[in-house]
């Protein structure tokens, strides 16, 4: 995980700092999470607000998006337990802590993943490799 990057994003960017301050709370740490439920964390109001910030969080490399599929909502797919990633965040625990608490995970970009999940960070990078720009210019909407 980008521990740099994500605490730089906490002290600049306010739903980071309302997601972390939640999600180093949690007591169950669930292995994904809904666009719905990311919105309430972050204290959004649409879904692409929701879809840019599990970028974010896949680009830090703290989880995985996968987008929807008909009569399926966008998640994330976390790398590492959600209340170890906020209290890593936060600066409540630090790198040694965190890895003796979740030990060492790889991200779940795995074999056993890498044919069937679509990642929109990797699919971004891509696309801007081939289009010769940065991958921060491409903006990708999606309709329900």
């Amino acid at each position: 995980m980008d521990i740099e990057r994500a605490r730089e994003a906490y002290q600049v960017e306010e739903p980071m700092r309302w997601f972390v301050d939640e999600v180093a709370d949690f007591k169950r740490n669930a292995s994904t999470m809904k666009v719905q439920r990311l919105l309430q964390l972050i204290k959004g109001n649409d879904t692409q607000g929701a879809i840019k910030f599990m970028e974010k969080m896949e680009s830090l490399k703290a989880g995985k998006t996968h987008l929807s599929r008909p009569r399926e909502e966008s998640f994330i797919e976390w790398s590492y337990p959600i209340s170890k990633i906020g209290k890593l965040i936060k600066g409540d625990i630090d790198e040694e802590e965190f890895q003796d608490q979740v030990g060492e995970i790889e991200n779940k970009d795995s074999s056993k993943n890498a044919d069937t999940s679509f990642s929109l960070y990797e699919e971004k990078k891509r696309l801007a490799a081939l289009l010769n720009i940065q991958s921060d210019q491409i903006e990708i909407t999606i309709k329900f």
